[in-house]
């Protein structure tokens, strides 16, 4: 009875987001959508300098890299996973991670990142707010749960996306993404971990909504139902500079990447209004997915059009370090106790809107590294 009972909760929750989405789609652009100028140059590396890390069955969402070299990743929730959600690898081995009772209660993990006490903190969007989404902390060496807090519905309401986080090096504060697919209402969430206090700003502020930019990618375009319907997303990659002072913001289909002070996203006096007038432009992006930040103060991002990675300096200037016919969806980064990037490729495309079938013909789906020719220092170390 109680596995009919679970078949049925997942009907359900199948059913409630397919009813999200449509709903969602009728503020979805039914254009056309720009087609975005190239901002690629030529790259610093190519093709030869990536190394395989991973390969694995199914699309793969985003990743952390710890002190020890084992690699933590999740399954990607637009691939719906017949599987484990939340995985680790190392020396070849991947394993789910951390026990089955800790995969039964996960719904729709995204992003991951270690904080500077060895804990792996999990950001859950609970399919689309439906089931709540759910903040994590495990210990990275044991696998013991430390810290579950459910998001209230004010800060990651029904139909939020809450997908991507940035971690303080001492575990106290997380800064949250909710790309809002559904709602088309992206938003910061900052929570402190300790109290379990969040608060959601910013929400719908241009500089982390959507432009309309059609995403042109390697593994199809980001159009659905014969051109109909032309998905173009706000707030996906954030990232703290590595002294902490500094979160980073890039909507995906935006043309500019922006940097916020994290004290002002700390001081909850502030309104919306004086927190926007902190925001820095800092130049031209590509359109983009994963973000993170190298020890030269830049901000290293994914271009899902051009296969390729750009490196954003503090200043506005922008090199592109590598490119590869196989970088088919660069979704999120993180650097190695060996100086290396690893990247987590999910060739989302193949995975949005499609069958299981079509996603096992384009598996396997990889983690890569390469040493950057910048910014290749190790990271920064433990407070």
């Amino acid at each position: 009875m109680s596995r009919i009972r679970r078949a049925l909760g997942a009907l359900g929750v199948g059913i409630g987001a397919a009813v999200l989405a449509v709903v969602g789609w009728a503020g979805w652009t039914f254009s056309e959508g720009a087609p975005y100028p190239d901002r690629s140059g030529p790259p610093r590396l190519g093709d030869a300098d990536l190394e395989l890390v991973v390969s694995h069955p199914e699309p793969i969402g985003n990743l952390a890299v710890a002190p020890d070299g084992r690699v933590f990743f999740t399954a990607h929730p637009e691939g719906r996973p017949r599987g484990a959600k939340l995985w680790v690898a190392k020396d070849g081995l991947t394993r789910p991670w951390p026990d089955e009772a800790t995969q039964a209660r996960l719904v729709a993990p995204l992003g991951v990142q270690l904080d500077g006490q060895g804990r792996l903190w999990v950001i859950d969007h609970g399919q689309h707010g439906l089931m709540g989404a759910t903040l994590w902390a495990f210990d990275a060496a044991t696998g013991a749960t430390l810290h579950e807090h459910r998001l209230p519905s004010s800060v990651a309401p029904m139909g939020s996306m809450v997908q991507d986080l940035a971690i303080s090096a001492d575990g106290q504060t997380a800064f949250l993404a909710d790309i809002s697919v559904v709602r088309r209402d992206p938003a910061i969430l900052v929570v402190n971990t300790s109290t379990g206090a969040a608060r959601r700003v910013l929400s719908g502020h241009p500089a982390i909504s959507a432009q309309p930019w059609l995403v042109r990618a390697p593994g199809g375009n980001l159009r659905f139902f014969g051109g109909l319907i032309t998905l173009t997303l706000g707030l996906d990659g954030v990232a703290l500079s590595r002294d902490g002072q500094w979160l980073w913001l890039a909507a995906m289909c935006h043309d500019t990447a922006y940097r916020l002070p994290t004290a002002a996203l700390l001081d909850a006096s502030l309104s919306d209004e004086a927190l926007g007038a902190q925001l820095v432009a800092v130049g031209k992006k590509p359109l983009n997915d994963g973000i993170t930040t190298d020890a030269g103060g830049a901000a290293l991002i994914g271009d899902v059009e051009h296969q390729s990675i750009t490196r954003l300096t503090e200043d506005g200037g922008a090199e592109t370090l590598i490119r590869s016919p196989r970088l088919r969806w660069v979704d999120a980064m993180s650097f190695g106790p060996d100086g290396a990037l690893y990247v987590a490729d999910s060739a989302l495309p193949e995975a949005m809107l499609r069958s299981h079938r079509h996603i096992d013909a384009q598996a396997p789906y990889f983690i890569w590294r390469f040493t950057p020719p910048v910014g290749a220092e190790l990271p920064a170390p433990s407070e």
